[in-house]
């Protein structure tokens, strides 16, 4: 049984064991080794919270299940919505430690956030100024940024990318972006 053929199963018998197990057996290292390159690519120590936050997650689909279903209805469907709680627990976990700030920060924080109330200036300038001058894939990355409203991680999960491979790709368009605008703007410290 595949783990679509699981979550159909599921949507019509939601005490379908077998289907069960197959939802498990499918998801559970697909969404351990997601939370672990997170982990690993913000070097921060997985010790067992890799584990237990996949064990969550997965112990709240079981129990969100009934209401779930309706919207859940293809196995991508649930991994994204694993993840989703998943990175949603990580965020909940290490808020307070910092530590955590870069993982924080790519998991949550986007474009418009990221200049409180000149956000639409800030948007027109790099769009204009910046992106522009950029290698195309750097340039699709960082519009995809600031013009669609999502994180760095939802990034990475829509273009099918490990965080890891997102975010070196990301600080070298960053730094490239960085250089631009130093070039636009001299310095005019004495």
């Amino acid at each position: 049984m595949t783990l679509d053929e699981a979550v159909s199963a599921l949507r019509r018998n939601k005490t379908d064991k077998t289907a069960w197990e197959t939802f498990y057996l499918e998801t559970y290292p697909v969404v351990r080794i997601y939370i672990i390159s997170l982990l690993k690519t913000f070097q921060l120590d997985p010790g067992s919270t890799a584990e237990d936050v996949v064990h969550e997650a997965l112990v709240s689909f079981l129990e969100r299940w009934p209401e779930l279903r309706g919207r859940v209805d293809s196995g991508s469907a649930a991994l994204a919505y694993l993840k989703v709680s998943c990175r949603n627990s990580l965020i909940d976990h290490y808020r307070h430690q910092r530590s955590a700030a870069q993982l924080l920060d790519f998991l949550t924080l986007k474009f418009r956030e990221a200049f409180e109330t000149r956000t639409e200036a800030h948007r027109s300038l790099f769009l204009r100024e910046i992106i522009e001058l950029l290698p195309q894939e750097c340039a699709r990355l960082l519009t995809d940024y600031v013009t669609e409203d999502v994180s760095l991680a939802e990034i990475a999960e829509r273009r099918g990318m490990t965080p890891a491979a997102l975010y070196g790709r990301w600080y070298e368009c960053i730094e490239r972006a960085r250089k631009i605008l130093q070039r636009k703007v001299p310095d005019k410290r004495l």
